[in-house]
């Protein structure tokens, strides 16, 4: 993580407080996680953001995706800012920052799971309990997609990972077997 990032998402977090509070917060995550999504699958979008040949088409494709988007006015200062800047390739380190530093302002943890197939929310909501009564703390999940895992899944939160994955089982009876 970028110290530039981080001193970003901090002043943006900082504003959207003073602005809204944590309901504020939780609009500027939730805006700069809908733009990244939407620059990373939108070569056009990337293209007139990084071509300097196109710099003045920039605000008018900025608006119009944030627009359509719904992002916050926070998030939108903060997208504007980095464009002018030419900083869009910390985008990522920014929204990582706020998504942190949202959920410290929230009290929660958040838990990056991983798993072979989509959580249903009934699977969702009992890991979400389930990690809550583990760690003390409300629980945000950040679920990721990953066949490769086989089946089971995989948490990280804070520091502490629990690999239930069938990979990861696997792995350990191969090196049982070969011991």
């Amino acid at each position: 993580m970028s110290a530039i990032a981080r001193r970003y998402a901090r002043a943006a977090v900082e504003v959207a407080d003073q602005k809204g509070g944590i309901a504020a917060i939780e609009a500027l995550f939730a805006g700069l996680a809908s733009f990244r999504a939407a620059f990373k699958q939108n070569t056009d979008l990337r293209e007139v953001l990084r071509n300097p040949v196109l710099r003045e088409q920039r605000p008018g494709a900025l608006e119009a995706v944030m627009k359509k988007l719904g992002v916050s006015a926070e998030a939108a200062k903060l997208i504007n800012l980095l464009a002018a800047r030419e900083r869009l390739a910390i985008l990522d380190d920014v929204v990582a920052e706020t998504e942190v530093l949202a959920d410290e302002r929230m009290g929660r943890v958040r838990a990056y799971v991983t798993t072979a197939v989509p959580l249903g929310d009934v699977q969702a909501q009992r890991l979400a309990r389930a990690l809550e009564k583990r760690f003390g703390q409300p629980v945000a999940l950040s679920i990721k997609i990953d066949p490769s895992i086989l089946g089971g899944l995989v948490c990280q939160v804070r520091d502490v990972t629990m690999d239930s994955s069938l990979r990861n089982q696997l792995e350990s009876l191969r090196e049982r077997l070969l011991a």
